[in-house]
């Protein structure tokens, strides 16, 4: 799976890889395809730390671009949400707080 490191012109850094469900144990499923069509066959992801974004479908050669070819395409990506630790917590027995919030409250206090 190629894996590309380019420059915006701003000069943040990004980098650049595929993604195809098929290969992804987490994306295989016995009960069909969970994905939107146009994400079946794959998509390109694009990070640079403080954002993430998807293109789909997955262009051709896409590894075999210029920069700016490839900035060209993160621009053209969706911006994907942020996970929070807030969608990590774990539901804890007996009605306590999630576990992901007690670790926040330590956090805060701390501990």
């Amino acid at each position: 799976m190629p894996v590309r490191n380019f420059e915006a012109p701003d000069g943040t850094a990004w980098t650049a890889w595929e993604v195809i469900p098929a290969q992804v144990s987490e994306f295989r499923s016995t009960n069909g395809p969970h994905l939107p069509r146009q994400m079946v066959e794959g998509w390109l992801c694009f990070d640079c730390g403080s954002e993430k974004r998807r293109l789909y479908p997955l262009p051709p050669n896409w590894a075999g671009r210029t920069d700016a070819e490839l900035w060209f395409l993160c621009r053209a990506a969706e911006p994907v949400r942020p996970r929070t630790p807030a969608d990590c917590d774990v539901p804890a027995p007996d009605g306590e707080p999630a576990i992901g919030a007690r670790s926040a409250r330590r956090e805060a206090a701390g501990v």
